[in-house]
């Protein structure tokens, strides 16, 4: 049963992953066009490693892709993994905030007259979203009775 659940985590971390170039190529809120590169950096940490900063050529989008897909899994499979109690989930939750925190922090020139306060706490509500699926899993597995 353990297989599963972790097998599951690493499935819903990286189609998380996903949501960074979906949401660089959707239209989307007003408030958050303006911002169009920071909300793609929080959600896909994987662009920093294309040419120019963008994926300028289809080569570049599917490395990108690839790559933030492998640290959404390895971050799933964490918490698949070691992940046997609420608390080490959330608290692996709560160092991935401080992540994104600390690259909004350094996207803004350690500035908080340019700091996206709207981006990090959606950005921060959002990445709450696989987090919750692990734990709601892994309580699905806890009730039920082993077989042995």
């Amino acid at each position: 049963m353990k297989q599963i659940h972790t097998l599951r985590t690493v499935a819903i971390f990286s189609l998380f992953s996903l949501l960074g170039p979906v949401m660089q190529h959707v239209s989307l809120p007003v408030f958050l066009t303006l911002h169009r590169e920071d909300v793609a950096v929080m959600f896909w940490p994987a662009i920093a490693l294309s040419s120019g900063g963008g994926a300028n050529n289809s080569h570049d989008l599917w490395m990108c892709v690839a790559v933030n897909m492998v640290l959404f899994a390895i971050l799933g499979l964490v918490v698949g993994v070691l992940g046997k109690r609420t608390g080490f989930v959330v608290t692996v939750y709560a160092f991935a905030c401080a992540l994104l925190t600390l690259e909004e922090a350094w996207g803004s020139g350690f500035s908080l007259a340019y700091f996206s306060w709207s981006v990090l706490v959606l950005a921060c509500l959002l990445y709450w979203l696989p987090f919750w699926a692990a734990i709601w899993s892994s309580s699905l597995h806890a009730d039920q009775p082993s077989s042995s």
